[in-house]
């Protein structure tokens, strides 16, 4: 076998290493792209009490943001209570921002979850 073949099996050797490693990472991220989604319930979001956008997400576990990915753009986005009126799931919990006090007088946003509606509105939030 002349240099000029044996290089070019070696460069070719390489590719191919090369090319696995790119399908193994591309792999990974995917998979992890769908284990994120696993946690994602359909859903919508109400901005400036009128614009109503529909996608799929799921409140964090302390309640301070969102995670949102539009069903039209398909592009993912993390909301603040601050940022949305409403975030709520399709036949499921409904959400409210609210700006609460601290038990060392600071103020925090929260997405309330919105229990009962009546002549006094009934919230709750987990404990952290």
């Amino acid at each position: 076998m002349s240099k000029f073949n044996h290089d070019i099996f070696n460069l070719f050797n390489k590719f191919q290493i090369f090319m696995k490693i790119i399908v193994l990472i591309l792999s990974l991220f995917l998979f992890s792209e769908m284990v994120k989604a696993q946690d994602y319930v359909l859903c919508y979001i109400i901005k400036n009490k009128a614009d109503t956008v529909y996608g799929i997400g799921n409140i964090s576990k302390d309640q301070r943001f969102c995670f949102f990915r539009n069903i039209k753009t398909n592009e993912p986005v993390d909301y603040y209570p601050w940022e949305i009126d409403v975030f709520r799931v399709i036949n499921g919990n409904y959400y409210i921002s609210k700006e609460l006090s601290e038990k060392d007088s600071s103020r925090q946003w929260y997405f309330l979850e919105f229990l009962v509606h009546g002549a006094i509105d009934l919230y709750t939030i987990k404990a952290e």
